[in-house]
């Protein structure tokens, strides 16, 4: 059993943020600071959403994980009645 995103979704991911970071660099910007603010806030939009979805992508592990409480109470209630 598989646990996790399957490989090629994390290859689509990383291809697509890289494309983006890409057509970025196509815009033409007059203004250099803008050029590079809108530059650097799309890089870091795409790597917080990288960072989400790895973090979400095993739910029952790690730091940012769902605990088995709420599913303890609802057994608990269940098994009551």
């Amino acid at each position: 059993m598989q646990q996790g995103l399957p490989a090629a979704v994390w290859l689509v991911l990383f291809v697509g943020a890289f494309i983006v970071i890409g057509l970025t660099w196509l815009l033409v910007i007059d203004n250099k600071k803008l050029d590079i603010v809108v530059n650097v806030l799309c890089g870091i939009l795409l790597g917080s959403l990288i960072f989400l979805i790895a973090a979400m992508d095993k739910p029952f592990r790690g730091e940012f994980s769902v605990s088995s409480e709420p599913f303890q109470l609802l057994i608990d209630g269940v098994m009551k009645h």
